[in-house]
């Protein structure tokens, strides 16, 4: 009964010089009279001391002694994650999945798995100076704009173990949270859409909490959006809307035609959403900012109708993960088109994602080609972060930041490049 009183004084006393080995010896040499009482505090030691390994070994042993406790197995591998040692989280979680228990403990192991996937997972979002396109809208966002440093093959490996584990007939939505994460993890890394779309729908199928089946919906349609199947993506979610009424279920549909129908058809469905949408709705921003990009690129000429279906091409490859098939079609668009009205806002995108591939010089010459259209403070000042973040060209830097204050005094961004002049020649002396 006081075995936690005793793991706590033990534990404080491997704060003292020479302590160490001497408690280590104490503590293996208890473990083989009495494993059940003794082996889990060894584990708890190893790990102050971040003997990973060890303290691994040591709870496997205390479990296979006899003491099946998988909830401090679940608190152990939650604490290997929090101390940043994925790899042994990972193995600590996949240790608990190996036993055949209750859906609970399995949904909260897959969760913790997921959970260390997730935390090795950063945004490559790059920290631009100024919002340059549509930043932070909703029809014009990367889904795939992640990095992670976990191996490919031994993230496969790893997901293909406890997939075959999650075929529990107990439906829960923690089991339903669990799948959603792995589908993301297959949808955004490893860009399996087929298997991401497994998991999606078995996340769908265990009885998932209102808003998280809002969200595996919007996703499954990325899914369906990703893979070209993009009139059953939109069949699919008029189903779902029939089902569960939501707004973000409709500005995915919009976003869906936006990228694939005849235009007149989204600015229909654009208007008609309007009259059910509250204007301080966030998403209300954003619709505005589609609207207003038709009104102002797209007519009916010839010319303007044929420069805007490439666009909305390009922006479709965008979200299949086809970069390089967005940059052709802009390309094309600037090369066939020279005098459609979208010409500037083409050039703008394609840098870009030159900028993203790392092609900064390519970035650069569309950057610097934006003079006396609509985005050109944009087009200084984003020359001016290629030649100050990439080429780590100052001088040259500061001259195009230079050019806003002089040429552009009223532009919206003066005064915040003004700032950002100052942090340079700060940083300089």
């Amino acid at each position: 009964n006081r075995n936690g009183i005793i793991e706590r004084r033990i534990l404080q006393m491997s704060d003292e010089d020479g302590a160490l080995d001497i408690i280590e010896k104490q503590l293996i040499s208890a473990s083989k009279n009495d494993p059940i009482k003794t082996l889990n505090v060894l584990s708890e030691f190893y790990f102050k001391q971040q003997k990973y390994p060890l303290a691994i070994k040591a709870k496997e042993q205390w479990t296979t002694s006899g003491k099946r406790d998988f909830n401090d197995w679940l608190k152990f591998a939650n604490n290997l994650r929090k101390e940043g040692a994925y790899e042994f989280s990972i193995d600590a979680y996949e240790y608990i999945l190996s036993y055949k228990l209750n859906s609970k403990i399995t949904g909260k192991a897959l969760l913790g798995l997921a959970q260390t996937f997730e935390d090795q997972i950063t945004p490559t979002n790059e920290n631009h100076i100024i919002p340059y396109f549509f930043d932070q809208n909703i029809f014009f966002e990367d889904p795939f704009g992640v990095y992670t440093s976990i191996s490919s093959e031994n993230l496969k490996t790893s997901l293909s173990i406890y997939d075959s584990l999650l075929a529990n007939p107990n439906k829960s939505p923690l089991i339903a949270e669990a799948y959603f994460r792995l589908g993301d993890i297959q949808y955004k890394i490893l860009q399996d859409f087929d298997q991401s779309y497994l998991f999606f729908n078995k996340a769908l199928n265990n009885n998932p909490k209102r808003s998280l089946k809002i969200k595996t919906i919007l996703r499954v349609a990325d899914v369906l959006l990703a893979t070209g199947k993009t009139e059953q993506a939109i069949n699919f979610l008029n189903e779902e809307k029939k089902i569960i009424p939501s707004l973000e279920i409709e500005l995915k549909s919009i976003l869906i035609q936006f990228l694939v129908d005849n235009p007149e058809l989204t600015i229909k469905k654009v208007d008609s959403s309007f009259f059910s949408l509250n204007p301080l709705e966030p998403s209300f921003n954003d619709l505005m900012e589609l609207k207003t990009l038709f009104s102002k690129y797209y007519s009916e000429d010839t010319i303007n109708k044929s420069a805007f279906s490439y666009f909305q091409k390009s922006e479709l490859y965008l979200r299949q993960k086809k970069i390089g098939n967005a940059i052709e079609e802009l390309d094309f668009i600037i090369r066939s088109f020279p005098e459609a009205k979208i010409i500037p806002l083409v050039k703008l995108r394609s840098g870009l994602l030159h900028y993203r591939l790392k092609n900064y010089d390519k970035a650069l010459k569309y950057a610097l080609s934006l003079d006396k259209t609509d985005y050109d403070d944009k087009g200084i000042i984003f020359a001016g972060q290629i030649y100050e973040m990439k080429l780590f060209e100052i001088d040259n830097a500061i001259k195009q930041y230079m050019r806003i204050i002089d040429e552009y005094p009223n532009s919206v961004y003066s005064e915040p490049i003004r700032y950002h002049i100052r942090d340079i020649q700060n940083k300089g002396s």
